[in-house]
């Protein structure tokens, strides 16, 4: 089991208080934390659904602008290109927020 307010793990505890965040909680009663079954998304996943999201509008809308015939491969070349640019270009807009939270709770963690 897990605080609710800060995700501390309240396992083998002799007190029925968080001793990260001061939180208290009720062994018996399941509202009062968050049971192990409950995983927070890691970095690794958000970043992977975020650029398969990115990477099928991005595609969409090249194809969209540039239509291709069956025998334009070099166009088909530049239109993956540009599209697998801004997809990556997307994703490091996506990546420093969580990076800038991330550095904010490591330095919470070292006060």
């Amino acid at each position: 089991m897990r605080c609710k307010a800060c995700h501390y793990s309240l396992a083998n505890l002799t007190k029925n208080r968080c001793p990260e965040c001061g939180r208290a909680f009720d062994p018996n009663d399941p509202s009062t934390f968050i049971s192990e079954r409950y995983q927070r998304p890691t970095l690794r996943q958000y970043l992977a659904v975020s650029g398969i999201v990115w990477l099928g509008v991005f595609v969409w809308l090249a194809l969209m602008m540039f239509p291709l015939d069956a025998q334009d491969y070099e166009h088909l070349l530049f239109v993956g290109s540009v599209a697998t640019g801004i997809v990556l270009l997307a994703w490091m807009v996506d990546l420093i927020p969580l990076l800038l939270h991330a550095a904010w709770k490591l330095r919470q963690l070292r006060r």
